[in-house]
């Protein structure tokens, strides 16, 4: 078994560095169908840990907010560079954000992922 730590420093500079730090970590989706050779898992970047206990009986669930990434194509590999696709998903919902919240049981692991070119070269 290997541990990775995650951090997520919500708005907060980490440390002395002035930025933000939310790893990247793989959602279990519950759907093992779905999503190609990800198996049911999909990208989300962690933005808060949080401890939710219940006053009366005094069970606790470890829950994260995270902001989830959408796969694209089905979960198939790129012919071109040999990697899944996902992207920034539209806002949903009521609030009209990505963002949901998750079971810490439903983090699988980190997440690396690697920007597009393109992406990068259209940022001014």
């Amino acid at each position: 078994m290997t541990w990775h730590l995650l951090r997520s420093t919500g708005p907060e500079p980490w440390r002395s560095t002035g930025l933000r730090r939310n790893a990247w970590i793989s959602v279990n989706s519950g759907n093992r169908s779905i999503y190609g050779v990800l198996k049911g898992l999909y990208p989300a970047r962690l933005l808060s840990i949080m401890k939710v206990r219940e006053l009366t009986t005094c069970l606790q669930d470890k829950l994260l907010l995270v902001d989830r990434l959408y796969v694209e194509n089905s979960g198939k590999l790129s012919d071109i560079t040999g990697l899944e696709t996902v992207t920034v998903g539209t806002a949903r919902g009521a609030n009209r954000t990505t963002e949901i919240v998750v079971g810490i049981k439903r983090i699988m692991r980190m997440a690396h992922l690697v920007p597009e070119t393109a992406e990068i070269e259209k940022k001014p």
